[in-house]
């Protein structure tokens, strides 16, 4: 009996370890394109600025 729960409770720590890291993974991903986003924007700024 305490082997099984000791093994459920190995498969929650995985799940919850497997999720956190998908998490964490899309948020970096979402703030990487946001920075990309923003320095774009940037550079088509000073692009215009300089035919301007």
């Amino acid at each position: 009996m305490r082997h099984r729960d000791f093994s459920k409770k190995i498969v929650w720590v995985l799940i919850v370890l497997f999720a956190s890291g998908i998490m964490a993974l899309l948020y970096f991903e979402d703030l990487e394109q946001k920075h990309n986003e923003a320095y774009l924007l940037e550079v088509m700024e000073q692009q215009k600025q300089k035919y301007t």
